[in-house]
Formats: C-alpha cells, sequence, structure tokens
C-alpha cells in the first residue's frame, strides 16, 4: 500500500531501515561465530568448556550490553533529518530571444516544424513587469516544445534567488507549460539552501508577450 510521504519522512524512514538492517547483520554474524565457537568446545575438555563458557566473548550480558552499545552508536551516526523553509515567492521572468542581449538561446531545431525545438534559458526575475524594476534572481534551465501539435513545452530550470531572505537558495521547477492556458501549474521537485528537499507548485502566466519575446508571472508556493 502506497501512503503520501514527505520526501523528509522518506528519508527518515530510509535511514531507520539501513540502521535496523545493519544491527540485524552484526547480529546474525556474531551468532554464527558464537555457534562456531560452541562446536569446537565439543571437542575439548570440561574445563576448557567452562574457561570459554565463561569468557567475556560468551558471557550473554556481555553480548547484550555489546549489541545495546552498537545500536546506540548506529542511531547515534543516523545522518539527521533535512528540513526546509516554507514561502510563497512572487516574481516575473523576462524571456528575451532577440535583441541585442538575448536571455534565451534556441539550441536545437526540431526536424519537422517546431516539435524538437530546444531553448537555454538564463532569464531575469524581477519584483515586477518592468525589466527596469529590481532583480531578485534568475531562471536557469531550458524548455523543449514537446507536442506535435499545439504549443506546449517541457520546462526544467532553476529559480536561483540573489536577494532578499532567501538570497544564495535555489528551488528546481519541472513541468508542462502549455501556452494556451491562462494560467499553467508546474511542479516544485527540489531546491538548495533553504529549500533544500523542498516540493510544492508554481501558478504561471503570461502578462505580455512580444513574439518570440515574452514576460511571465510566476507565484512559487514552497513547501518544506
Amino acid at each position: 500500500m502506497q501512503t503520501n510521504q514527505t520526501p523528509q519522512q522518506h528519508y527518515q524512514q530510509w535511514a531507520s531501515n539501513q540502521s535496523l538492517t545493519l544491527l540485524v547483520c552484526v547480529h546474525i554474524q556474531y551468532t554464527r561465530c558464537r555457534c562456531r565457537l560452541i562446536r569446537r568446545l565439543h571437542h575439548t575438555d570440561t574445563h576448557t568448556h567452562t574457561r570459554v563458557m565463561n569468557s567475556p566473548v560468551m558471557a550473554p550480558g556481555r553480548l547484550g550490553s555489546a549489541l545495546l552499545a552498537l545500536l546506540v552508536v548506529v542511531l547515534a551516526a543516523r545522518p539527521a533529518a533535512v528540513s526546509g523553509a516554507s514561502a510563497h515567492l512572487h516574481f516575473y521572468m523576462h524571456d528575451v530571444l532577440t535583441g541585442p542581449a538575448p536571455t534565451a538561446v534556441q539550441v536545437l531545431d526540431g526536424p519537422r516544424g517546431h516539435f524538437g525545438d530546444t531553448i537555454v534559458i538564463d532569464d531575469a526575475l524581477t519584483e515586477t513587469s518592468s525589466a527596469a524594476s529590481a532583480g531578485v534572481g534568475r531562471a536557469q534551465g531550458r524548455y523543449v516544445w514537446a507536442s506535435k501539435g499545439n504549443p506546449e513545452l517541457l520546462v526544467t530550470m532553476d529559480v536561483v534567488l540573489t536577494s532578499g531572505p532567501y538570497a544564495g537558495s535555489s528551488v528546481t521547477v519541472v513541468g508542462r507549460d502549455d501556452i494556451g492556458a491562462a494560467v499553467r501549474e508546474l511542479s516544485v521537485v527540489g531546491g538548495t539552501g533553504q529549500f533544500r528537499m523542498a516540493t510544492g507548485y508554481v501558478l504561471w502566466k503570461t502578462v505580455r508577450l512580444d513574439h518570440p519575446n515574452a514576460v511571465l508571472e510566476l507565484d512559487v508556493f514552497v513547501n518544506p
């Protein structure tokens, strides 16, 4: 049965399973060694058997203490859970393919029509729809014309923030951009810095189109 787990919960479960597996393996190996030693004792005299069974290696109390100490060490060495920030980010993305300083470059032409066209981007992100407004970061990645019919793009990009409280952090966005829709929804599939292992979604819409250039409004909702 599948459960709805956050990446952090999945990571914690994986780490716990790894710790338990390691402990079980050590216990099994120790038990095998103990059994081999006991079998050998059947060929020794009673004095030797008694001496070995009372040794620190064979003493049951010391065995339990050793396993308990190992469990404490393994659990303490477990990787710490990773947490991120929750945020609502709002900015504008300027996709410029023409002029003296384009921020988007077509690197591949589809063999027939636009299907397969690939554009690499390093678009500016600003506070308002004006390109002259304060910059907040860059959108770096690519989009591919992924439909044989309507203009539908596969977008893969990192939203790299360079100002504000999240400067130095980034959000990874992946999804389908149906250009003909008023509002498109893409997925947040990860991040770095304060948004490490983030999830969430992006509401994406075109506010100005001067083909082939465009200004997009992005609302990014990030879950920790």
